[in-house]
């Protein structure tokens, strides 16, 4: 995919000479998806890795990321908006609500890619009951309720009410590309077992995540020492600070990530065993990005943990009674290394976007 220097992709390419058949026609409307996040973010990239499947097919995309001048972020947000037939927004949708309103006043059809189920509820119950979550709650469900289109990355969403009549694209990962053993690839790989790993965690301390309760099951199944950085804005529960397993980073930026992500042996993605509903952690394709393999401690989310064990870049330790040094090599040597590597073979089976956006097309 071209980009320019205003972050903008117009994309038009045949697929000639492709080793595979989209056995679709060619769209009869011009697409743009929008990423309201960064560049660099795996939202962005997943949004990016949409449009290049659409440019595979021919199609006219015009893909949009947010830009570091905010007036001109909207100057071509609004103009793909205005010369497109149909706009592609990402979850979380609040970050599109202004667009995703422009975008139904202008008449055109809103596709939106959805990861996240809002509100958040534990054992049954709405988790943040502020009433500023509640009224971006509500916002989120008006951009469901006006989506005409919605695509979710697991069956498993397909059981929330609010998402009962998306559709199901396997967003991320064609798991035979992923299947790629680079020896050496992380920082653990060339350390002897008897040395301490080192876990990353990077994101929001809270209820959701159960921090605690990921720490102790990796007391029960690790075979070796380990310490748990965690790099996170908010101030960490006294029982972590004062655990001399936890190592507290504080926020991080980007950039200040990544460097401690070379110094780290896995990801960890912790969520609330009681946490309801369906799920699909984006925050693993940032520690994939960092060539980490990834550990994952929740509920059951099975499309989630299917992905991650299948291909060979993670491990579900939940249930688990132990974990072999093996299985930890092993983890080890099929992460993908580079971060640019991995989201390049990190995208949709070719033409299943397009597939599914033929089907839109003929729609009522």
């Amino acid at each position: 995919m071209r980009c320019n220097s205003d972050s903008t992709a117009l994309v038009r390419r045949s697929s000639a000479g492709c080793a595979f058949d989209l056995a679709v026609e060619r769209l009869p409307f011009k697409i743009a998806a929008i990423a309201a996040t960064p560049a660099t973010s795996i939202e962005a990239k997943i949004v990016q890795n949409c449009a290049s499947d659409l440019s595979l097919a021919e199609e006219d995309v015009v893909y949009v990321c947010r830009q570091e001048s905010t007036l001109g972020w909207w100057r071509e947000a609004l103009k793909a908006v205005s010369t497109s037939d149909v706009v592609i927004f990402h979850s979380p949708l609040i970050f599109s609500v202004i667009l995703v309103v422009i975008t139904k006043l202008c008449r055109k059809r809103i596709v939106s890619l959805v990861w996240d189920v809002y509100p958040v509820r534990l054992n049954g119950r709405r988790y943040d009951k502020r009433l500023i979550r509640r009224g971006i709650d509500l916002l989120e469900r008006f951009c469901l309720a006006n989506s005409d289109l919605i695509l979710v990355p697991s069956p498993d969403f397909l059981k929330e009410p609010s998402l009962a009549d998306a559709e199901f694209v396997p967003m991320w990962v064609e798991p035979k590309l992923t299947h790629i053993s680079w020896p050496g690839s992380t920082a653990a790989s060339q350390r002897g077992a008897d040395e301490v790993l080192k876990i990353l965690f990077a994101g929001q301390v809270n209820e959701t995540r159960a921090l605690d309760h990921a720490l102790e099951r990796l007391k029960q199944v690790l075979p070796i020492p380990f310490l748990l950085r965690v790099a996170s804005f908010d101030k960490l529960p006294d029982s972590l600070l004062s655990n001399r397993q936890v190592e507290f980073l504080g926020g991080l930026s980007p950039c200040e990530l990544g460097s401690v992500a070379t110094n780290c042996d896995f990801g960890l993605v912790s969520l609330s065993p009681v946490l309801d509903g369906a799920g699909f952690p984006s925050k693993t394709f940032d520690y994939l990005g960092f060539g980490l393999p990834v550990l994952y401690s929740g509920p059951r989310l099975e499309c989630f943990i299917r992905l991650i064990e299948e291909t060979g870049v993670g491990l579900d330790v939940s249930k688990r009674d132990n974990v072999s040094v093996a299985e930890l090599r092993e983890l080890q040597s099929k992460i993908i290394s580079h971060r640019k590597l991995f989201f390049r073979e990190t995208r949709l089976k070719p033409g299943s976007m397009s597939r599914t956006l033929s089907r839109f097309a003929n729609r009522p």
